[in-house]
């Protein structure tokens, strides 16, 4: 989701009008939000860097960034805390499905067994998260998540560009949707953090070349001024020119130590992810019941298939929230796993699933 389409999606779950075009979004907004928002009743925004200096020049166009007044304004105009806003968005009818066909087409338990228990037609809650993140290194990163969150199922739905159709409807108090809510929000804190390492995951990669690159060069470079003092203090015939040379290695040492740790702080990247607009939405779908099995053990999940992808969505992995369609079990208690959270313990060797345990429940010497 784009900048310029989440201020869209705002403005006009508000009871704005916005109406886009290669140079913007052009804003019709009623008084009191106008005021609120410290725009015109009737303004061009612009959000591309590189835009037209003559539209850019006319009185009705703001240039809007992510460090806008504008951006933390718009994030202000819904409140979590007492009211969570509903929209309507156009979906397609719900069709009957097979929904064993759909299952297998779907879904894939690579350790185990699944049978489908239930399958039933439901009105259900999609809450819709906008995140926004930032990364800063050597260069500064942001962007903005859009995540449909199916607390029912614990799943994950991709709908790219809903918001932008979407028609405001009732507000219902949060306290009405209790631990749906609660649920809602710790799988979004944790998967816009998955999603936004994946967003990030060119710059992290160039960090850690350039840190290994400079790594690699500082040890090249003590390594050499440490042998040559080496091979001085085996030379030295005397007591005290040899202890001269050890000191100049101990010295040697800790200047190159102190220069890795100045290389490591200089490519560290400090994120932060933080919720700007909550809302919900009433969907039409497919709940599956269906029953994991591994071994002798067996645990119950939720599915759900939406008509919008003609679907199953992605359910988030009981370890670590990354939405998944193929999954492992653990042993213990059939836990639904991506592969990084059953991977082997990098001492003993053996997987250990990481719902059940945060490090390897086995002793090492």
């Amino acid at each position: 989701m784009t900048l310029q389409e989440f201020t869209a999606a705002v403005l006009i779950t508000r009871g704005a009008l916005a109406d886009t075009d290669g140079s913007g979004l052009h804003v019709v907004a009623p008084p009191e939000l106008a005021a609120r928002l410290g725009l015109h009743e009737y303004q061009h925004l612009v959000f591309e860097p590189e835009a037209n200096p003559v539209i850019t020049g006319r009185p009705e166009a703001l240039r809007v960034d992510y460090d806008s007044p504008l951006v933390e304004a718009l994030g202000g105009l819904l409140d979590p805390r007492s009211r969570l806003a509903f929209v309507e968005a156009p979906l397609p009818p719900l069709k009957p499905i097979d929904p064993l066909r759909e299952l297998e087409r779907g879904v894939t338990v690579r350790n185990g067994v699944m049978r489908l228990r239930e399958c039933a037609s439901v009105t259900t809650t999609y809450l819709c998260f906008v995140l926004e993140y930032e990364a800063l290194a050597d260069e500064r990163r942001a962007g903005l998540l859009e995540l449909w969150i199916n607390p029912d199922a614990r799943s994950v739905a991709e709908w790219p560009g809903l918001l932008e159709t979407a028609t405001p409807r009732d507000y219902l108090l949060v306290s009405d949707l209790g631990p749906r809510l609660q649920t809602a929000s710790m799988l979004a804190r944790r998967v816009a953090g998955v999603m936004a390492r994946h967003d990030l995951n060119d710059l992290l990669e160039s960090l850690d070349r350039r840190r290994a690159r400079d790594v690699r060069r500082l040890r090249e470079y003590f390594d050499g001024i440490y042998q040559e003092i080496g091979r001085k203090a085996k030379r030295a015939t005397q007591p005290e020119a040899r202890a001269s040379e050890m000191r100049r290695l101990d010295a040697t040492r800790d200047a190159y130590l102190g220069r890795v740790a100045d290389v490591i702080e200089r490519y560290r990247v400090q994120a932060r992810i933080w919720p700007v607009m909550v809302v919900g939405c009433l969907v039409s779908a497919y709940q599956l019941r269906v029953e994991l099995l591994r071994r002798r053990t067996k645990s119950d999940v939720t599915f759900a298939w939406n008509a919008r992808d003609r679907a199953i969505d992605a359910r988030c992995c009981d370890g670590c929230a990354r939405p998944i369609h193929a999954a492992d079990l653990c042993d213990d208690r059939a836990h639904w796993l991506c592969p990084a959270c059953l991977a082997p313990c990098p001492e003993c060797g053996r997987p250990y699933c990481g719902a059940c345990h945060q490090r390897c429940p086995r002793p090492h010497r």
